[in-house]
C-alpha cells in the first residue's frame, strides 16, 4: 500500500473537522429517518383501525339512506389522525432541520 506524504497539520485538522461534521449530519439524518418511520407505521396502524371501524359501521347500517351520514361520522377520527400525523411530521422535520 502506498503511503501518503506528510501533510500539513492545518490541513489534517481541517479534514478531521469536515469528517466530524459529515458524521454528525449523518447521525441526525438517521435519527430523523427512524422517527419518520415510526410515525408512518403508527399512522398506518391507526388508518387500518379506522377503516375497519368504518367498514363495520357501514355493514351494520340498516338504512341505505343513512350510509352517507354514518360514513361522515366514522371518518372523523381518520381526519383527526391525519391532522395529528401532519403536526408530528412537521415537528420531526423542524427538529431535524434545526439539528443539521
Amino acid at each position: 500500500m502506498q503511503a501518503f506524504p506528510n501533510t500539513d497539520p492545518a490541513m489534517h485538522a481541517q479534514l478531521a473537522a469536515q469528517v466530524d461534521l459529515i458524521t454528525q449530519m449523518q447521525r441526525h439524518a438517521t435519527e430523523a429517518l427512524g422517527q419518520l418511520g415510526e410515525l408512518n407505521l403508527r399512522m398506518m396502524r391507526q388508518l387500518m383501525d379506522d377503516s375497519v371501524k368504518l367498514g363495520r359501521a357501514l355493514a351494520a347500517c340498516q338504512d341505505p339512506f343513512q350510509m352517507g351520514a354514518v360514513a361522515m361520522r366514522e371518518s372523523q377520527p381518520a381526519a383527526e389522525h391525519w391532522r395529528a400525523w401532519q403536526s408530528a411530521l412537521m415537528q420531526v422535520l423542524s427538529s431535524g432541520g434545526a439539528a443539521l
